[in-house]
């Protein structure tokens, strides 16, 4: 099964050229789908992000799903192995080619039998400010190993979180959805260990509702490194 929802989630990133969220509930159907635009920032570089997700107690039984570009670029995939749902994603190298490959404008998603759904949203691309961490800095060492986390305060998001996991082998250590307004953490004893490199990510995610709650919903991500020091 998982060998086929393989080559049906490449067929659909080869037809458009693609590499959560706007959600989109189409409930009376059964079926809901999520638009997700990332923007990840790092000190040298920034990357993007953009995700499609279509699930549901019903989805298995749509025959095909049209996805229509705002370029006017249509692609139809055919759900002939019965899947429950699907994620269809595609990451860009540059703002330049991101808006390129997903342009801002209005895209429609139309399930077959269309009794099953079809909705039409319009995309933008108002990323949230990126999030100014001001400690610790990019590449400190000799952290404390229950620092405070320090940024710059922002401004019109939704929501705040920060995450923070080993560099090594990548295991969240903590992940603490914050007060859209708050401008600190205080990372609890015992959860850092020492002479150890970590990541920490700082996520600033907005929406833009509309008529049933559609409306697209952006993130910034924020990511740093640090070092413990021995106590």
């Amino acid at each position: 099964m998982k060998k086929f929802m393989v080559i049906f989630v490449l067929t659909f990133l080869a037809v458009i050229g693609l590499n959560k969220y706007e959600k989109v509930a189409w409930a009376e159907n059964g079926v809901e789908v999520d638009i997700d635009l990332h923007k990840y920032v790092f000190s040298d570089s920034e990357s993007y992000l953009f995700d499609i997700s279509i699930f549901g107690e019903n989805f298995n039984k749509a025959k095909n799903v049209t996805l229509t570009m705002p370029s006017g670029k249509r692609v139809q995939l055919k759900n002939s192995a019965v899947f429950d749902d699907i994620q269809l994603y595609a990451s860009c190298e540059s703002y330049d080619d991101f808006k390129e490959k997903f342009p801002e404008g209005e895209y429609s998603i139309i399930l077959s039998p269309k009794k099953y759904g079809s909705h039409k949203v319009d995309i933008t691309h108002d990323f949230p400010e990126t999030p100014e961490i001001t400690y610790p800095e990019d590449g400190a060492v000799d952290v404390s190993l229950a620092p405070t986390i320090t940024w710059e305060a922002l401004n019109n998001i939704d929501s705040l979180t920060i995450s923070i996991q080993t560099v090594e082998d990548g295991n969240e250590v903590d992940k603490i959805y914050l007060s859209k307004d708050a401008t600190s953490y205080k990372i609890p004893s015992g959860l850092l260990q020492p002479n150890t490199k970590y990541e920490l990510s700082l996520e600033a995610e907005t929406g833009r509702g509309g008529e049933e709650d559609d409306g697209d919903e952006l993130e910034t991500i924020r990511f740093i490194n640090f070092t413990t020091g021995s106590e």
